[in-house]
């Protein structure tokens, strides 16, 4: 979005990480270190990992079985490059005045610092929609929410802006 922000019509950040930029804040240090220790020290066994790793982002206690694809996944969340240390391109975010709307779920301090962090910086709609933790997307308000955003930041049609066509028969 940020290195071609022409061809993208909008961004919709849903429960964000929290980014170095509010590590400072207490919970949200003690929350990134609790992920740091889960990460490096946490169970090996898949099911008791990602129990632990559900209840550290406000997920659901009792997760779906997806016994078949468990052990692939613990191995991605114990391995990736952990989200909260990205450092977005914050400035030609903001330059290039792409709608953005940023939800959490406000069950958390931790991604509610970090969803008001993120939309300070680019200008963001910014929604809580609470019930659903960490699975905003869940929620039965939110696809309302999201298509409402998405219909009020859709481009003029040409012929509404005054930008001419030409057909040739």
């Amino acid at each position: 979005a940020a290195r071609t922000p022409g061809t993208i019509k909008s961004l919709t950040l849903i429960e964000p990480p929290p980014l170095p930029s509010v590590h400072g804040i207490r919970e949200v240090r003690d929350w990134v270190d609790r992920m740091a220790a889960l990460r490096t020290a946490g169970p090996l066994e898949p099911a008791a990992f990602l129990a632990a790793f559900m209840h550290l982002v406000g997920g659901p206690a009792e997760a779906a079985d997806y016994s078949d694809q468990l052990a692939a996944q613990v191995e991605l969340l114990r391995s990736s490059v952990p989200a909260w240390t990205a450092d977005p391109p914050w400035r030609l975010l903001s330059v290039g005045h792409i709608p953005a709307l940023v939800v959490s779920g406000g069950h958390s301090v931790v991604f509610e610092a970090a969803a008001d962090d993120i939309a300070g910086r680019i200008a963001g709609v910014r929604r809580v929609i609470t019930g659903s933790g960490h699975f905003v997307q869940r929620h039965s308000g939110f696809a309302g929410l999201l298509t409402g955003f998405l219909r009020a930041h859709e481009p003029e049609p040409a012929w509404r802006t005054g930008d001419s066509l030409s057909c040739s028969s």
